[in-house]
């Protein structure tokens, strides 16, 4: 499916975005994803961020976001590595992560056909400076804002007691990495 003419300039990060915001899931096409995480969180970001007005903007921004924030280097120091066999406690993961992402991180997961919790993304709460946290009564937290819209993701806050997986991204394969 191509992408509509609002995501059409985000062609030229079609590569990265692959590599790195792909979808997971089998129900819709990259560009689909793509358009949902701008209408649920570029959007939203537009309205409180100067200069994140737009589709491409908004994920240029996030990839060089995800670039700042080496969250794949803090995992790996604490020995948290993708594996279809090891699980983790969130206490481990969420230690691992904090001193890099503040504590206001929330680790989302997933169950997937085998009743395991699967790790899909990591919330992080942003001022509008786009710095971590909103130290400011005056700033808006961009997660608050995300907070007051219902998702439409099964995403949910990975429990507290139950091991949580942190699946390979297998690019081949991205909707059945561990089947």
């Amino acid at each position: 499916m191509s992408p509509s003419s609002a995501l059409l300039p985000l062609l030229e990060l079609e590569e990265e975005l692959a590599q790195f915001w792909p979808t997971l899931l089998k129900t819709r096409t990259s560009f689909q994803f793509w358009k949902q995480e701008w209408q649920r969180h570029g959007e939203c970001a537009a309205s409180c961020v100067e200069g994140l007005n737009s589709p491409l903007r908004y994920f240029q921004t996030s990839l060089k976001l995800r670039a700042s924030f080496d969250i794949h280097r803090a995992l790996d120091e604490a020995v948290i590595r993708p594996s279809c066999d090891v699980s983790y406690q969130l206490v481990k993961i969420h230690s691992a992560l904090s001193p890099f992402l503040g504590e206001s991180l929330q680790i989302q997961c997933v169950q997937d056909n085998k009743g395991r919790e699967v790790w899909v993304q990591v919330k992080i709460p942003l001022s509008k400076n786009l710095t971590l946290g909103c130290h400011h009564s005056e700033e808006r937290d961009l997660a608050a804002d995300f907070a007051q819209k219902p998702s439409p993701s099964s995403g949910h806050p990975c429990p507290q007691e139950s091991p949580v997986y942190y699946f390979p991204i297998d690019h081949d394969r991205p909707h059945q990495p561990c089947d």
